[in-house]
Formats: C-alpha cells, sequence, structure tokens
C-alpha cells in the first residue's frame, strides 16, 4: 500500500497539484500530504479537494458542466451531491478502459460507492491512485500540456551530479 501512496502523491504533484494552494477558504487548516487518507481527520475535505483537481485535469468542461451546484461544497447535501457524482464518473472511467481492455484501470481496483462516501483507508487511496494513474495517461495521450513539477533525481539541480 505504501507504493501505491508515493505513487498518488507524487502523480498529483506532477500533474500540478499544489497543496499549498488547495488547502485556502472553508479548506484551510487541511494538512494535504500523503498520509491524509489514513491518519487525517480532514479525508472528506481532502478527498473533495483531490477528486476535483484528478477529474478537472481529466476534463474541465465536463467538470464544469456536471458540478456547476455542487462544487464549490458549501454544506453537506452539496458534499453528498459531489461524492455520488465523482463516484458515477470515476465508475464510468473504470468501465470504460475495462470494456476497451486498455489497461488503463488496473483491475484489481474495485470502484464501490461505500469507498467514496467514506473517503479514507486503503481502499479509497488505491481508488485515487488509480484515477490519477488514468488523468496520467489519458494527459499524455492528448499530448496537450504536460507540465512535471517534479525534477528528474539524475539532473544536476535535484543535487546529484552526472558521473
Amino acid at each position: 500500500m505504501d507504493v501505491r501512496r508515493d505513487e498518488l502523491w507524487q502523480t498529483l504533484l506532477a500533474m500540478g497539484f499544489a497543496p499549498q494552494t488547495a488547502a485556502v477558504g472553508a479548506y484551510s487548516g487541511i494538512a494535504l500530504d500523503a498520509h491524509v487518507f489514513e491518519r487525517g481527520v480532514y479525508h472528506t475535505k481532502a478527498a473533495e479537494l483531490v477528486l476535483q483537481f484528478l477529474l478537472t485535469r481529466l476534463d474541465g468542461e465536463r467538470f464544469r458542466r456536471e458540478f456547476f451546484d455542487c462544487w464549490p461544497i458549501g454544506d453537506p447535501r452539496q458534499a453528498r451531491e459531489f461524492r455520488a457524482r465523482a463516484f458515477k464518473w470515476v465508475d464510468e472511467a473504470r468501465q470504460i478502459s475495462v470494456e476497451r481492455a486498455d489497461g488503463q484501470w488496473v483491475r484489481d481496483v474495485p470502484v464501490r460507492r461505500s469507498f467514496m462516501d467514506e473517503c479514507r483507508g486503503a481502499r479509497f487511496e488505491d481508488i485515487l491512485w488509480a484515477l490519477a494513474q488514468f488523468v496520467a495517461v489519458a494527459l499524455l495521450q492528448k499530448g496537450g500540456e504536460w507540465a512535471p513539477y517534479i525534477k528528474h533525481p539524475l539532473e544536476p539541480s535535484a543535487g546529484l551530479e552526472p558521473a
């Protein structure tokens, strides 16, 4: 699980997720890090931010269309509606990938509504990990803007000089 947790966090950062700027307003005070869904008390709010980021990166126009009345989240009803719509979209992505047998969605990661409602634990982290991988592949296939924010470990600026 730790490998997937680390990969999830690194993939989010590589796609431009900025924890410092994401946790503002109603989301201020959330410690967004790789362990937020394991031990964080604000796991639901953190899940909303991560799901919003990933779904927006996947298709920003669709996100604006489908979540216009529940994002940003202002009350518990909107939070439930947000998770319900996010679940449908994530499950749709999984189903399409499985039907195409393209390998974009990892087969050992089921998408269950109960995992999305809890927004915590290893199973939920697996869903986010699989979604992050799915979004990353989709972005690479689009060939559009892909701005990695993480330095390659062998670049001189990362502190290692090539041999």
